[in-house]
């Protein structure tokens, strides 16, 4: 190609004989004066990026749904280690307070359903509960106080700085579950000492060691894989759906 001779474009696919390179690549009148349109030409490839976005957001969608289903398959399975160990001292309070910070709230109702369900199995089949009838109505108080439990938790979990994201969403559940069984134990037969100080004192405890624990694995799995999304319910209204 002679200097300052002006080469336009061919037919994709032809060579030129001055430069044996595919005229699409040759250089052009518009390409020195302006960018060249190549809409036209199909083997040429934009520098624009496809665009992600749906991809990433599904991958998102399915990374957070398996998180959950991991999260709950953890919660079931600490409600049902805890009942084995703690009988009627599970700390349900604990365990509706990370259901309600940590899930959807048709989950957080299945899990405690689910919860309180395996309680109840681990109680009459594996530790001989006895089969009568203030036993038996004892369990579905347990179950009504664990649902407060849910709703204060969800009341009380909208968005605030820490520690309170986690305290004030327990102590409100704390409260709401011991509330829910002294109202039962004024219709029910229950110890003379079983709302005494001491043995709330003791509830206490072993609910704030459950809640600590279950929330270090949270963090944890959060940080090292990265799985799990957090949706606290943002009000009243929001504990209820």
């Amino acid at each position: 190609m002679k200097p300052g001779q002006t080469v336009y474009p061919r037919p994709i696919g032809q060579f030129s004989p001055d430069c044996l390179l595919p005229a699409a690549l040759t250089t052009t009148k518009e390409g020195i004066d302006g960018a060249v349109d190549n809409s036209d030409h199909p083997l040429v490839v934009s520098g624009d990026e496809p665009n992600m976005k749906p991809a990433r957001n599904a991958l998102t969608r399915e990374s957070g749904r398996g998180g959950r289903n991991l999260w709950i398959a953890l919660i079931v399975a600490s409600g049902i280690g805890l009942s084995l160990f703690f009988a009627c001292v599970t700390p349900f309070a604990a365990l509706a307070t990370v259901a309600a910070l940590y899930l959807r709230a048709d989950e957080r109702w299945a899990v405690i359903g689910f919860v309180w369900l395996a309680n109840q199995i681990v109680g009459f089949g594996i530790l001989r509960y006895p089969l009568t009838w203030d036993c038996a109505a004892w369990g579905v108080a347990i179950g009504l106080s664990s649902a407060l439990a849910v709703l204060a938790a969800g009341a009380l979990s909208t968005t605030r700085p820490a520690p309170l994201a986690v305290s004030l969403p327990f102590v409100g559940a704390f409260a709401a579950f011991e509330a829910g069984l002294y109202a039962a134990g004024r219709m029910l037969p229950a110890g003379g000492d079983a709302f005494g100080l001491p043995v709330i004192r003791h509830v206490f405890w072993v609910n704030a060691a459950a809640l600590c624990g279950l929330t270090v694995v949270y963090q944890v799995l959060s940080l090292v894989g990265g799985v799990f999304t957090a949706k606290p319910p943002q009000s009243f209204v929001g504990a209820l759906r």
